[in-house]
This record gives C-alpha cells, structure tokens and sequence, in this order.
C-alpha cells in the first residue's frame, strides 16, 4: 500500500500544470477545435487572437448581448491572461464571465463564427480543463455532431465523474448515443442535477434554446420513466418509498421550471415530466390536485394546450372527480375551453378533467350573472360527447340538483330560470345528450315535478307511450313557455268569463279558452291561494260541477294530457275534493272510469295516487252495502249527453247500470286498486281478468280478485268502454285503453272487433294532417295508436279482414299511408290464425302489393317492402304457394300475348323477339315471378309436392321467354331447377309417395342443359335428371348420352365445389341404372360406354387438375373398375399419346384401385394390345380411335400402352400389397396369382407377336421383368423355373436378370427365400456349364450364382463349395470369354469371403488360372482393365481370408504383374483395385516373406520404370506403417538392405546400367524413400537403428575408384537424406552428426557450386548442415572440435561466390543460411568472435562478388542474432567504412542495407562511429 506522502504526491502530480515540463506545455497548446495539433503548436495567441476575434465580432452582429464580453475576455488585455498566474477568487470570477458566454453562445456552435469564438475560450482560458463541466454541458446538445467529436478530443484526461459515461467514446473518439445518456440520467444522481441545474440557469438568463430544451425534456422525461420502473421492487411500502424518493428530487425541478412563463418550451418538458410522474408513481389526489394547481398557475397562449392536456392526463389519475376552484378558475379564464376540450378529445382521453370542470362550473352557482358562458360550455362539451355516458349523466345529475336549489324569492330567481330552462331544454332536443338528460331525471331523487314547477316548464316529455317520442315536451298544446315576467294574475285577466257554445272540453270540437284556461291552472299550481282562486273561476261553472259535463272535464283533459306530473295530480285532486263534497249520492259518474283507467297507466306514481283516490271517492257513492233496492232508480248519469258536446250522437256512447258500475268499482278496481297505484301496468291485467273471468293473485297477499259481474253484464261492460274509446277525442286514452281491450278477444256473444270496429272505420274516414296535428300536441306516437287500432281485427272476422284489405288495396284511407303499413303489419300478426280461402286471398293480396301490381294505384315502396317481407317471413302453405305461382303464371301468359299478324309471321320452333315495350313488360313479369320463386325457394319444396306441375311449367316458359328477351335468365332458371330438385328428392327418400310420370318432361331439363350457357343452370338441370334417374329411370335413360357428351364440354371444366357435387351426383345416379340396362340386354358393357367414357376423358385437359384424380376413381368405380379400368387407361394413351402429365395422372389414377383389380387390368390391358394386332380387331375398334390403329400408329401406340403400364406395375406401393396378399394365403392370394399367370402368359404371347419389332419386343422384356419384380423371391423362383424351361436363351436371361435384381434387394434373414436360392443353385451352375447356352445367359447365371452365393452361402457351405469347385473348372474359368472369365473370378472372390478356408480345395487349379488371366490382361494386344480387376478382386479376397496360402513364388509373381500393372496405364479403378489389394498384402501377409518378395523384386521393379518403383515404395510404407515396432525392429536388417537398395536408385541410374529416370523422378522417389526411412526410424530405437544409420554412412562413404559420378550420387542421396533426417527429428538426433561431420567437411573442400557434377552435391551437404545447426540444443556445435573444424571449410565456401554471379542462389539461399544457422547454434563470444574475424577477412577480398557475399551474411548475421552480434561492431566499423566507399556499386549498396539494419538493432545512427 502507497504511503500517504506518495499519496500526496501522487494527487499534487495529477494537478500539476507542468510549467516546467516545456514539452508537456507545447502539448497542451496544440489542443484546439478548429486546427490540427501540429498546426495549432506553433500559433502564438496574437495570430489566435486575430483568428478569434472575428468571430465574435460577427456573434455581436447577430446578438448585441455578446458585446459585453468585449470588455473582458475578448478584450486586448485578455491576451496576455494567464490563469495559473490568477487568485482564486479572480479565477470564480472568470468562471462566471466564461459560463455566460458559452451558455449564450450555446445555441450557435453549430456557426463558423461561435466556433472561432469558443476556441479562444479554449486556448487562452484553458475551459475544457478549468470549466470542463459546463462546457460538456454545452456542447452536449450536439452529441451527434462531428463538432463534440472534437470537443472529445481535446477533455483532459481525468473528466469530472459526473461525465464517466463518456470514457469510452473519448477513448474510441465516437459520438455517444442518446441512450447513453439516459442511462447516465437514469442512474447517476449527479449527472441529473448537474444537467437540470445548467439548463434553469440557461433558462434564467433567457439564453434557452429549441436544441436545449428539447434534449433536456426527452432525457429527463425518459430518465423519469427509468427511475420509476426501477423504483417497482420489492415490497409495497418499498416501491411507495422509492417512488416518493424520485418524487422529492423531481418536484423542485418542477417548481422551478413552471415557474418561468417566458419560456415555453421549459414549460412544455415540465408537462412531459408530470406525465410520466402521473402515469407510473401512485401519486394520491392531494399531490396531483398541486401539481394541477402549478401547472395552470403559469399558463399562458402558448402553453394552454398542452397545459390543458397535461391536466386532462393528471385528472385521469385522481381518484375524486372535483377538481381545486383555482384549478377551475383559471382554466375557464382562458375562454373558448370547450372548443380545446372538443379538439384534444380526438386525439387523447380527457374526459375526466371535463368531468371535473363541468362539477366545477355547477358547483360555483351556474345562475350567476356568469352563467351564459358556463352554461353553454357544460352544453357544447355535453353535445361532443367527451364524457362517457355514467360521467355526463352525473353532470345532469347535479345540475338538476342545483336547479332545484335556485332561490325562488331571489331577484334574479326570473333570469337564472329562465336560463336554466333553455339550458335543459336544449340538452333535451339534443341527439347525443337528450337520452343520457332522460336516464338523469329518471334515475335521480329529485322531484321533478316541483322542478319543472320553479322552472315554469316541461323537463321531462309526458310517458306511456309519449315517453318514447325523442322530441322535447312543450308545456302546452301549440304555445311556446311563456315568458318569465307573467303573472298568475295576469294570465287569469285574460281568460275570458264565458263561453259560447262549448258545454265540454272532452269535445272533438277544438276549445278557443282550453289553452288559457291550462296556462293559468299551470301558474297556479305553486300557489294554494292562487289554485284555489282558479277553482272558482265562473269560466269553469264550478258551482254545477256534477250537473254538466264542463268543469270536469277540463280536468279530465288536464290529467290525460302532456302536461307535469304535478298539473296533472292537481287536476285529479280537484275532482276527488268536488266528488268527495257531492251530497246527492245518486249521481252516476261512470263516464269517469274510462279516464280514470287510463290515469291508472300513468307512468308518474302520483298520479296514480290521485287517480285511486277519485276511485276511492267513486266507491263511497258506489256502495253496494246498500240492499238492491236501496239502489236509486232515478239516477242520472253525469255527462252522457254531453260529455263529448253536441257532436256526439247519444246512440253512440253505451252505459252500464248502477250495479254494474258498482260491482267494477267494488271488485275489480277497489280489490286491485294499491297494486295499481304500484304498477302502472296492473290495471291493464286487472281488467283483462275482469272480462275474462279470471283471477288474479294480489301482490301482498295470496287472496284473489273475483268479480261478481255476469256474463251480460261483462258484454256490457266492454261495449260501455268500448264506445268511450270510440268517442273520446283524446289519442293518449285511446292509445292506452286499446292497448287493454285489444288483449280481450270476446266476451259471451259480444267481440271485440264488433264493438270497436266502428272506430276504425270512423279513423279511416279522418285526415293524415288532422291526425298528425293531434298527435303531435298530445305526443303520441302515430304508429303506435294505429297499431293499437287495427288490432281490433281479428283472423275470424270477416268484415274486419276485407276492411284491412281495402286499406291495404287503397280503397279506403288513402291519404294515409301510416294506416296501410299498420293494416299490412296486423295482417302479418293474422297470418298464422287464417284459414281456408282467407289466407289465399290475402297472401295474393300481399304479394300484388308487394309487386306494385294493384289496379289503378301506385303502391308506397314501404308498404311493397313491408307486404314482400310479410311473404317472406310467413309460412306459406301449399295452397297458398300454388294460388301465389299459378297468378304469376298467368300473368306471365298475358305479357306473351303477341298480336295475330305476329303469331302468322312465326313458325312453330321459333319465337319473335320483344320489342322495347313488351321487353320491359316481360321484365316485370319475370320479376315478380322471380319473388314467388324465391319464396318457394325458401319454404322448404320438399314438403310442397303438388308444386312439381305448376313449377315444370314455369321452367318451360322461362325457356321460352329466355330467347325472346335475349336473356339466359340464369338465376330465375336456377330457382325453378332447385325446387324442382328438392321435390324430387323427396319422392326418392319416400316409399309411400309415388311420382306421376305424366307430368315429368325430360326433353325439357335436358334442352335446359344444352341451350343454356350458364353453368349454374346446367348444374341444376343436371342433378334433377339425376335424381330422376333413380325415382324414373325409364325417362331417363334414353337421354343419358346427350347429357355426358355435354358434361364433357361442359362442366366437368368448373372448378367450383357445387360443380364438382353435380358431376358427382350425375355419375351416382345415372351410369348404374345405364350399365343394369345393359346387362339386362346381354350387351358389352365396355363398348355400350365407351362414348361415356370418352366424354369423359376427352375434358380431361379442361378439368381442373387438382378436382381430376377424384372424379375418374368416382367414374370407374360406379362403372366398376374391374370391367372399365383398363379401358380408361387405354382411352387416356390414345387421347393423349405424347403428354407426360396425362401418364403421370393414369399412374396415380390406377394407384388408387386394390392390387388384384390393377393385375386383372394389366391382363386385360395386355389382351386390348393383343387385340390391336389382330387381323381382325374388336374391343379396340371400339375403344381406340380408328386412325390411331391403320398405318405405321399401332407402333407408336403399343409402345405407349407398355410405357404406362410399365410405369403402373413398377409403383412400389404395388409391389408391397402385392407381396401382403400372397404372403395372407387367402382367396385374394389365389386371385392374384391366377392374374399374375394371365398377365405371364399375355406378355409371352406378346413376345411372339413382336418378336420382329426391336423397339416393342424391348419393351415387353422391360415390362416383363417389371411383372416379375412384383412377386416375392420365393414366388419369383418358382415363376423363373418355369420360364428357364423355355428354348428362348433371351427370355431365360432376362428372367434371371429380374432375378438378380430382386437378389440384390432381398433380405438375407429370410429364411424362405435363402431356402429357395439355394435349392436354385443347382440350376444356375447347370448354365453355367451349358456348351450350347450363349455367353449372356452363362454370365446372368453366374452373376445370379454370385448374388446367392453371397448372400447366403454360408448358411450351406456345402452347396457353396460345390458351386466354387464347378465353375473354377476349366470349362467354367478359362472360358474362352473374358467376360464370363471376369464373371467367374468375381463369384470366385465372393465364395472366397463365404467359405474362407473352405476354398483351400479348389486353389490349387484356380491360382494358375488367375495369374495367367491377369497376365492375359496386361498384354498389349489383349489388355482388359476389367479382367485384371476381377483378378485382384480374387487374390484381394485371398489376402483378406487366407494369406497364408499365397507362396513366396506367388508374391513374387503377384508384384511383378503389379509393377507391369502400375506402368501400363490401365486406368484409375484398375490402379485402385491393385493399391488395395497389395496394401492388403503388405498388411496381412508375414513380414518377412513379404520383405523377402519385395527385396527379390526390386530390380525388376526399377527395371519396369519409376512408377513401379513408386509403387514398390508405397507397399513397403505401408507394411512398415502398419506393423507394430516389435516386428520392425525384428526386420530391421532386411528393411536395412531394402533402404539401401533403393537409395542406390541415383547411383544405379547414374551408372548407366538402367532404364534412364529423369531427375524429377529421381528427386520423387528419393523423397519417398526418405518418407519411408523416417517411418521406419519412428519404429526403431536408438539400439536398432545406429547399425542401420551406420550401415548408410558406410553405404555413402564407400568410393569406387571406378565411378567418381557413382560416389557423388551415393554423397548427393545420403546427404538428402540427412537434410530430411535432421528437420523432422531435430534434436533427438544432433549426436548423430559426429557420424557425418567428416564426410561433410571432405564434401565442402572438395566440391564446388560452380562443377556441374558436384553443385548439387554441395548444396545437398549444406542444407543438411544448416537443419543440423538449426536444431542443435545440446551445444554439439558449440564444441571447440566440432566448431573449429566445421568453421574454416564453411567460411572459405563464400570464395565460390568469385565464380558465381552476385544473386546466386547457393550462395544466399545456402551457404549464408548455414554459416547463420552455425552462428546462432553456439553462445560463446570467442566463436563468434573468430567467425567474424575470419569473415570479415573476407571483406577485404580483391574480389567484388566475394566482398559482396560476405556484406550479405554479415546483414543476415544481424538480423538474426541483433545486439548479441553487434557486440562485435567496433571490429566492423573500419570494413564499414571501407566499404562504404567500395568501388562496386552493388556491394556499396549492400553496405548501406547492412548500416540500416545495424541502425534498426541500434536505435540510432553510425554516422557518428563512421566519422
């Protein structure tokens, strides 16, 4: 561990300014930003200051706030600043001028001119050292620009730590990546504050920039996100923690930033930061509320937007939807906020923050004197729907509640209800909100009546059925809300005192005062005072209220209108009070209990009260408690004669009697009448009941509701309400009460159709508009009431039904089009009731409607709509379809009408156009013929099956009127034909139904298939025939042909699924009826369908590929496939003779059938060839086409029958079944053979036929041995044995061929088949030994023979043996042809490898044999590479199985026919087959006879040429490689003497005795001996192999005074060796170069590289030295003996160089290599000394060439030994000098190499030493 002075040192060296080291100093001058460093070292700071200056003067031009820097750090004097010399407090100083400057110049370094600036920064104020930080934070922005490469390059090594994230770019000079620096903010605390702290301070200075900013808000936005992902570990209460932690370190950031209005980009970052704050921390309502608070505290034009999003994204995030009032405030200070809201919803969810400002305006009093712009704010962001539905109607919700709590008595109470009146109004009206104001008021505990009281107007629309209509409710009749300033009293001014002659306000007559009258009683509601005042109105004649009809029915009027819920309450208390006073209870008010009724359907609670207490109030005067004769006789019942005023007749109105009245009163509504009150719907049952005379339960208890009312008195009952509903004037109780009555069908005598059908025939008899009218004031839904109204019809009443028809048909009711579609809708409800003739007539009415068909009317398209979807949803009966088709029909036959003249001008086939007009009639026709087809269609036919004539006839005249409008009419075609098919269908599943074949027209469906060219036509027509063709196949069959010949030209080319369903059902149901018919008629099925048939494969081409293989199986498998097979393929040959893809398809096409169909058609197939060739043809005139069979055709066709077929029988799918059945010994098995045998025999057949035809006789042989090939071995032995009894030698070797072929496949373990081969055996050697069979079958058979025997052969070694001993037999071996000679030695080597020893008997005859036949082979005449392989085949496998039986004489001859072999060229598998075998030889044959061989063959060897030397080598290789040491070493002598012959190789060919090699080859075999003796050393140890070294050493050293060239040789071969000998075994044999040190030294004084005859001799003994030198590590060298008498020959060699040229190679490829090498090998400086001195002596030769040789190895001495060497310089220096300035200009030149390369080693100059 360092001290701590070291310590202190060490940081006192980190912080040292270097202001001695000058160097150091220049260095740090260099750095700049614009100059390279060698430049910018040698500028002063006047030229830098010069340079600079410009720059900022034109940075004033662009900013006048850079002037202030002229007076300090661009100022004169700042050239002479020098920082080091500063104070430190003067240094703070400088600092926070230089920061100044670089954050305004910040925004412009991307300028020339702030460069230039910055850079004297740079270079007189040293910023990227003493400001490092701020300046990175500068030019951070431009971190992907070439300029902070540079910047990079100039930061001084030890940047702060902040900045440790930019070592490796500085290092590598790279830009750093953005998401680098995110990381670095994400995970460094210091990196992020230090950048949020430059960048607030930028921004105070207002020195901000788009480029700042935007970097600063996308790292500390995606920081942010960082951080909190980070923070999410660990625990709850942990990620809550560290969550809040990045909170705290970001919120003054925030603070600050938000806080600075001027810069809105700042601004726009801090938004993105609370997002991201807001999004991943779980930040509570009270911390967002804040942030809200700050981020609208600052908002200005340009930060609105995005301020308003920011808060749209935080409010989504709170929990409580109100937001802070300042929030609210400001936000709606801005103006036109709703148009932003709308605008930023498109894009982003900000419903919740409208939520909150929309609670915000209402909760701040929305009936302030600010209220018209809050309100129309909450109405347009309401109208956009921003909000969801649950969040806008909680903001109706509590603006209802703050409407209810306007302060009535207030001043300014008129205009705020007033506005808020509108308000709801228009929300009311509104599309989008008006439903969702609806939910509100009906969801909501507020009271609405007394809210639409304050409001003084109609909030919510009148219900029952007025509640369904979306328009808004207006408070009265036709006059719009009063205006606010309208008193009670003055309203009540207005209405006048009297009336004229109105006597009810139940009149249909329309009241002039009703409306004043409703006005008043509205404002009086409020006020008790005021209500009562209106009470006693004389207008109202209060006083005779139970005399006359007057005051109440206004009242009555008043709560069965479209008025408030609490208007109409009032309305019903008044009549309970008055009822309730009246003192005479003989009064009868059962007028009242229709309107009663219907008050009791009141959706309003209250109402329903009200109503059950004038029903109360009713019961008092009602009470039955009182005996029968206490009822009054005399009562008189209120308002009968003018309760609906002078128009009525009396007649009209029904009453019931007291008792009656009473019981319904007592029973039916007092027993129901608090479920009533409950259930708005329950009066409706109760009544039901009532008339019906059921009961039901009560809704608190289990009691039930009986009625004591009679039979009559219920009939009267009903025609008592019924006519109050006939004559009321009120659509809302009409509407209500027909909605009860309608559920009552009849009671006792009287129906409901009869006493209420008067009022709809009273309804047609009113106007559209009137009616309209009406209902728009009383707000009821006009479909609705005429729903109602036409109900009253039912199924069994006749007049109601022709009533509804002639509303239907327009003869009634015709300005009223609603009331058709009503009429048209209750005759859907009917329909399924009618019957008889009813449901004809009307189903023919509708449908004339439907097709706008109705005489003298134009039909509405709704009610043709209607009326056409009435028939298509209604089930139609059979009777009525009939009615329906035969009226079309008809209609039809008038438009084809044509005029007489026309008629006489037209034949009887052909038909006259149309002209325009009776074209567009015709149309028409067909189309509405085409809607009753259709609704067939739909109605299920198949159970409509007296449909079958009408629709047949339609089909005939649709192909009629098909030509005479020029249109194919596929569709309307298609219809009928599917009909027609059902039908048909259904007789064929039936047993029961029998089809009248009368009425059934072949000719028709079938003229449909032929004239049409619609397929979908086609298709139709063609399934019905053949549907018929199985229900009435006699109609049928006849017709059968046409339609095939058709199909084939047409749709079998669809490719469409419904297509290929019609192919199908046309081939299921007609073809077997057509072939039963012809087996019937005894006729050949074959030739009856051969034109089917051929329709068929004639579309073949045009069918689609992938729908023909299924359609042809389909085909012939109907047909059966066993007859029609064959001649289908045959068809396809002939059709399509040339075509590949067609032969491909026949393949898979037959493929598809069980295997004994596919051999039965073979043999069938065989016989249509057969037939082809008969004089007299049958079957194939039938199939084939005539012309294919005259002429030169046949050929041509038989030979593609065989080639499919060929290709059918060799699939080998077929060959496995095949084999399956005859292995399954079943009757298939059986079959299959007796087929195999037809087709046998037909192929034999076919032999003879053609025999003289070459081409077709080969293809029946091909075909035959494919036939074979599909039986098992066994099966196909017994077939072969059978056939080899046949004089024909060709047919009996192709069999056996077949034969062999299945050999080769078969399995060995196959015990039956091994039985069957052997027992076959006998039968192949007879051929064999046949004199009269000819070659080819004898070599087939023995090639069988071979296959066997070598298969399984050793299962009977016996049968083996006696196969081998016949054919080696003369006969059989030396046959006088090679082939079966090669045959035979083929088999011979295989029954070698089976037998092994065994075939010890028969070598003794075959050996001699094999030699003379391989000596045969390598004859010039009669060469033959492949009997000479046959032959090493036959000795390969001796060597392999007995070795031992090869004699020395036979080894001997065996290589000297090999050495023959090797040089006469026999080709490359011939060179092969010898390799392997004598390698085998030299591997398993004993050494030392095989030594023996090869030593007694060597001169034979050498004799042949060098190849045979070559290959005598590599087997010698080989036995040495692969034998083990201890049998190398036990031959070491004669492998010695094997050595040793053939390293003489140079010396005997330089004897001349010899054939003469060329050197190259001598080189080649020198260096495979050398292989060789390096082999044979790895195998010997040192013991072993020093008497053989020592034995070459004396071999090489042996002179001949005779040969001095034969002594060279031996030297130059020994010394090759060497070279060799001592590079591969390297130092484990430097010892050995004693042996060698002599003969070398006499080598180098004697030879020369300029003799011819001794060069490569000397070469030769160098290189051997130099590998010598090279790997001597046990200092052999360096020994004084070896080394002074090795040194003085080895330098005196460099005097050759005199007599060489000066690039000689010997001398710098050799002799310098070896004196280096000689160098390097010995360490003592004495030695090296003395070499030196002796070379060097050498540089003083008179002889330029020698002076330059010795130059040349003193340079490699010093590259390769360097300094050691030149120790030794001093001594050098003289001759360097010398020869520096020697006369040859190539040794001056190499002397100046050699000064360099001393220079190198050095690291300096000799020109010093030199001088």
């Amino acid at each position: 561990m360092a001290s701590t002075l070291a310590t202190q040192l060490s940081q006192i060296a980190a912080h040292s300014t270097n202001s001695l080291n000058l160097k150091a100093q220049k260095a740090a001058h260099a750095q700049s930003l614009i100059f390279d460093p060698p430049v910018a070292a040698t500028q002063d700071f006047e030229t830098l200051y010069a340079i600079c200056i410009e720059g900022f003067q034109e940075l004033c031009l662009l900013d006048h706030r850079f002037a202030q820097f002229g007076r300090s750090i661009f100022s004169e004097q700042s050239k002479g600043e020098e920082r080091t010399q500063m104070t430190q407090q003067e240094n703070k100083e400088l600092d926070g001028v230089l920061e100044d400057f670089l954050g305004l110049v910040s925004g412009r370094l991307l300028l020339r001119p702030a460069v230039k600036a910055v850079e004297w920064l740079v270079r007189r104020f040293r910023v990227h050292e003493y400001n490092t930080s701020f300046l990175i934070l500068t030019f951070l922005p431009y971190h992907t620009d070439p300029l902070f490469l540079t910047l990079l390059s100039i930061l001084p090594s030890a940047i702060p730590e902040q900045f440790r994230f930019l070592h490796p770019y500085v290092k590598s000079l790279a830009n750093p990546p953005r998401h680098t620096i995110v990381y670095s903010a994400t995970n460094s605390q210091s990196f992020m504050s230090l950048l949020n702290a430059h960048v607030l301070r930028i921004c105070r200075a207002h020195q901000h920039y788009h480029g700042l900013l935007a970097l600063w808000g996308g790292i500390l936005t995606e920081a942010a996100s960082g951080m909190l992902d980070m923070a999410r570990s660990g625990r709850k209460g942990i990620q809550q923690q560290n969550e809040e932690d990045v909170a705290i370190r970001l919120l003054p950031v925030l603070n600050d930033g938000l806080a600075m209005k001027k810069v809105p980009e700042l601004r726009l970052g801090c938004y993105m930061l609370l997002t991201v704050l807001s999004a991943k921390a779980h930040l509570g309502d009270t911390v967002l509320d804040g942030m809200m608070q700050a981020v609208v505290s600052g908002c200005t034009k340009d930060t609105f937007n995005a301020g308003l999003l920011c808060l749209g994204i935080l409010a989504q995030k709170k929990e409580k939807a109100q937001l802070p009032k300042v929030v609210v405030k400001e936000v709606l200070k801005a103006g036109d906020v709703e148009t932003r809201l709308i605008n930023i919803s498109k894009s982003h969810r900000i419903a919740k923050l409208t939520l909150g400002l929309a609670l915000g305006i209402i909760d701040a009093n929305c009936g302030g004197p600010d209220a018209t712009p809050r309100l129309t704010f909450l109405e347009k962001v309401l109208e956009a729907r921003i909000m969801t539905d649950a969040q806008a109607s909680l903001v109706m919700s509590s603006m209802l509640r703050a409407a209810q709590n306007i302060d009535h008595e207030s001043n300014e109470t008129a205009e705020s209800r007033l506005l808020v009146a509108d308000f709801l109004l228009r929300l009311l009206g509104s599309t989008n909100a008006g439903h969702i104001l609806q939910r509100a008021l009906e969801d909501t505990s507020i009271d609405v009546d007394s809210l639409e009281m304050k409001l003084q107007t109609v909030i919510r629309p009148a219900e029952g059925n007025v509640r369904t209509s979306g328009h808004n409710v207006e408070m009265l009749d036709t006059n719009p809300s009063p205006a606010p300033a309208e008193t009670f009293e003055s309203v009540v001014q207005r209405v006048p005192s009297r009336t004229v002659d109105e006597v009810s306000f139940l009149s249909p007559k329309k009241s002039h005062i009703f409306d004043s009258l409703a006005y008043a009683f509205l404002l009086a509601i409020p006020d008790s005072a005021h209500l009562e005042s209106f009470s006693k109105l004389p207008i109202l004649r209060w006083q005779s209220a139970t005399e006359d009809p007057w005051y109440f029915s206004f009242f009555v009027r008043v709560w069965c209108g479209p008025y408030p819920t609490l208007a109409r309450t009032m309305a019903l208390n008044i009549v309970k009070t008055s009822i309730s006073s009246e003192v005479d209870k003989s009064k009868d008010f059962q007028a009242l209990l229709p309107y009663l009724i219907n008050a009791l359907t009141d959706h309003a609670k209250k109402v329903r009260r009200g109503a059950a207490d004038v029903v109360i109030a009713l019961h008092r005067i009602y009470n039955r408690k009182r005996s029968k004769e206490q009822f009054p006789n005399d009562v008189r019942i209120w308002g009968r004669e003018e309760i609906y005023g002078h128009i009525r007749n009396t007649k009209e109105i029904n009453s019931i009697s007291w008792e009656a009245a009473s019981k319904f009163i007592e029973d039916v509504l007092m027993q129901g009448i608090e479920e009533c009150v409950l259930d708005s719907n329950y009066i409706g049952r109760l009544i039901e009941d009532c008339l019906r005379g059921s009961s039901r339960s009560k809704a608190n208890d289990a009691s039930t509701i009986t009625s004591s009312l009679r039979s009559s008195e219920k009939s009267t009952l009903l025609s008592f309400l019924s006519s109050h509903v006939f004559a009321t004037p009120l659509f809302a109780v009409k509407l209500n009460l027909l909605s009860i009555f309608n559920r009552v069908t009849k009671i006792g005598g009287v129906s409901r159709t009869r006493t209420l059908l008067p009022m709809l025939e009273a309804w047609v008899l009113l106007g559209a508009e009137e009616i309209m009218k009406q209902c728009e004031i009383e707000k009821v839904k006009l479909e609705d009431l005429e729903d109602q109204i036409v109900k009253v019809v039912t199924a069994n009443d006749s007049g109601g039904l022709d009533l509804l028809q002639e509303i239907v048909k327009g003869e009634r009711a015709t300005n009223q089009p609603s009331l058709t579609r009503a009429s048209l809708g209750r005759l859907r409800q009917l329909w399924s009731s009618l019957k008889g003739e009813s449901k004809n007539s009307i189903g023919l009415l509708l449908l004339r409607v439907s097709m706008n068909s109705i005489p003298n009317r134009n039909v509405p398209e709704s009610s043709q709509a209607l009326a056409m979807d009435i028939l298509r949803s209604a089930h139609l009966s059979t009777n009525v379809l009939k009615t329906l088709l035969d009226d079309r029909l008809a209609a039809l036959d008038v438009q084809d009408e044509t005029p007489a003249s026309k008629r006489r001008r037209t034949s009887h086939n052909r038909s006259v156009a149309l002209n325009a007009d009776e074209s567009s009639k015709a149309t028409v026709a067909l189309g509405r013929l085409t809607f009753v087809l259709e609704m067939i269609d739909s109605s299920n036919p198949a159970t409509h099956l007296q449909l079958l004539e009408g629709l047949l006839q339609a089909l005939a005249k649709l192909q009629h009127f098909k030509s005479r409008i020029g249109s194919e009419l596929a569709f309307v075609q298609t219809l009928v034909l599917g009909s027609i098919l059902e039908i048909v269908n259904s007789f064929k599943d039936s047993h029961d139904k029998r089809l009248d074949p009368s009425i059934i027209r072949t000719d028709l469906l079938i003229d449909c298939v032929r004239s049409t060219a619609s397929p979908e036509v086609q298709n139709a027509a063609l399934l019905v025939v053949s549907s018929l063709a199985t229900v009435v196949p006699e109609l049928v069959l006849h017709s059968v042909m046409p339609i095939f010949t058709f199909m084939g030209a047409t749709v079998l080319r669809q490719d469409d699924e419904y297509s290929v369903h019609v192919v199908n059902q046309t081939i299921l149901k007609v073809i077997p009826p057509l072939v039963a018919s012809l087996k019937v008629q005894n006729r050949d099925i074959v030739s009856g369908t051969a034109g089917l048939l051929l329709s068929f494969v004639s579309a073949f081409e045009h069918i689609p590929p992938h729908r023909r293989l299924r359609l042809f199986t389909s085909l012939v498998r109907t047909l059966g496939e066993r007859d029609f097979l064959f001649a289908t393929l045959a068809m396809f040959v002939d059709k399509y003779m040339n075509s590949q893809a067609v032969e491909a398809f026949a393949v898979d096409f037959a493929a598809q059938f069980d295997p004994e169909t596919q051999i039965l058609t073979a043999g069938k197939y065989l016989n249509l060839v057969m037939d082809i060739w008969k004089p007299e043809r049958t079957l194939s005139d039938v199939i084939l086409s005539p012309g294919d069979i005259a002429g030169h055709r046949p050929t041509q066709l038989t030979s593609r029958l065989f080639t499919l077929l060929e290709r059918i029988i060799s699939q080998s799918s077929l060959g496995s079944q095949v084999k399956n059945l005859m292995k399954s010994g079943d009757q298939k098995g059986d079959g299959l053979r007796d087929a195999f045998t037809i087709v046998f025999e037909n192929l034999i057949v076919l032999l003879d036929v053609l025999k003289n035809d070459t081409n077709l006789r080969a293809a029946c042989d091909r075909l035959l041995e494919t036939s074979l090939d599909l039986l098992s071995t066994v099966e196909l032995l017994k077939s072969i044995s059978a056939l080899l009894m046949q004089p024909d030698d060709e047919l009996r070797r192709k069999s056996l061929i077949a034969l062999e072929r299945r050999l080769r496949k078969s399995n060995a373990n196959d015990e039956a088949s091994r039985k069957g081969c052997l027992a076959f055996v006998s039968k192949l050697t007879d051929i064999a030994q046949e004199t009269a069979a000819n070659t080819p079958l004898k070599i087939t058979a023995i090639s069988c023979l071979d296959q066997i025997l070598e298969k399984y052969g050793k299962k009977d070694t016996e049968i083996t043996l006696a196969a081998a001993t016949i054919i080696s037999t003369p006969n059989v071996l030396d046959y006088e042809d090679d082939n079966i000679r090669i045959m035979t030695l083929l088999c011979l080597s295989s029954i070698v490898g089976v037998l092994g020893p065994g075939i010890i008997p028969i070598l003794p005859q075959a050996l001699p044999v094999v030699l003379q036949h391989l000596t045969l082979a390598l004859d010039g005449d009669s060469r033959s590479p492949k009997l000479h392989n046959a032959a090493y085949s036959f000795f390969g496998a001796l060597i392999l199985h007995v070795p031992w039986m090869i004699s020395g004489a036979q080894l001997e001859n065996l290589l000297v026919l090999s050495y023959q072999s090797a040089e006469a060229d026999v080709g490359a598998e011939a060179d092969s087959n010898r390799i392997q075998t004598l390698q085998a030889m030299a591997q398993r044959v004993e050494p030392k006879e095989a030594l023996t061989a090869f030593e007694k063959t060597w001169t034979t060897a050498v004799t042949v040429g060098p190849l045979a030397v070559k290959e005598y080598l590599r087997y010698l290789t080989t036995l040495v490689e692969k034998h083990p040491k201890s049998v190398i070493m036990r031959q070491s002598q004669i492998l010695g003497e094997n050595l040793l012959k053939a390293f003489g190789l140079r010396q005997t060919q330089a004897s001349g005795h010899q054939r003469k090699y060329e050197a190259e080859e001598i080189d080649s075999i020198e260096q495979q001996t050398n292989d060789l003796a390096l082999k044979m050393i790895m195998k010997m140890n040192d013991t072993v192999f020093r008497p053989v070294f020592l034995s070459i050493v004396g071999w090489a050293c042996n002179r001949s005074k005779k040969s001095r060239t034969g002594n060279v040789a031996r030297l130059i071969t020994f010394f090759g060796f060497l070279d060799t000998f001592f590079d591969t075994l390297q130092s484990l044999v430097t010892g050995y170069a004693s042996y060698i040190l002599t003969p070398a030294i006499e080598v180098l004084n004697t030879a020369s590289p300029q003799d011819p005859d001794t060069r490569l001799l000397w070469t030769a003994t160098l290189r051997a030295l130099e590998k010598s030198f090279q790997h001597d590590q046990d200092d052999f060298w360096q020994s004084p003996s070896h080394f002074s008498a090795i040194l003085p020959p080895l330098l005196a060699c460099i005097s050759h160089a005199s007599a060489l040229p000066p690039s000689s190679l010997p001398i710098t490829q050799t002799l310098i290599p070896a004196i280096t090498a000689l160098t390097s090998a010995t360490d003592s400086h004495t030695q090296q000394k003395d070499l030196n001195t002796s070379l060097m002596s050498y540089l003083r030769s008179s002889e330029a060439r020698v002076r330059l040789a010795a130059v040349r190895c003193e340079v490699a001495l010093a590259k390769q030994l360097g300094e050691e060497w030149l120790t030794l310089l001093p001594e050098m220096l003289p001759f360097i000098s010398e020869l520096r300035e020697d006369g040859d200009e190539e040794v001056e030149r190499e002397t100046e190499r050699w000064i360099k390369v001393v220079e190198g080693k050095l690291g300096e100059g000799l020109d010093e030493m030199l001088q």
